[in-house]
């Protein structure tokens, strides 16, 4: 069976995420900044056509919250019915946290 593309949606928490991660970046190297948040939106769009291309999160083991790797982060997102909702990006040493995972 072909898995279904679904549109993707990016919560306001995990905006606020990346949105600190290249504030931090930016500090050292603002072009690796730039880089990194291309990086990680292009990634993240092909979550949409296979989306459950991720992990499991290994935490949870819930088959609708899943994870995908870019470079040193991790990608945490929802399977939903109508939608693909990435939930929050986390450092892979930052411990999780599920109150992030509401949505």
């Amino acid at each position: 069976m072909k898995e279904q593309a679904l549109p993707l949606h990016w919560s306001t928490r995990a905006l606020e995420r990346v949105s600190e991660i290249v504030d931090s970046l930016a500090q050292y190297d603002a072009e690796a900044a730039e880089q990194w948040v291309e990086g990680v939106f292009s990634k993240t769009e092909r979550v949409a056509l296979l989306p459950r291309m991720g992990r499991m999160v290994p935490e949870l083991r819930r088959d609708e919250i899943r994870e995908i790797f870019y470079e040193k982060y991790r990608v945490i997102y929802k399977i939903k019915s109508s939608r693909v909702e990435v939930l929050t990006v986390r450092h892979m040493r930052q411990q999780l946290d599920e109150d992030e995972l509401e949505g």
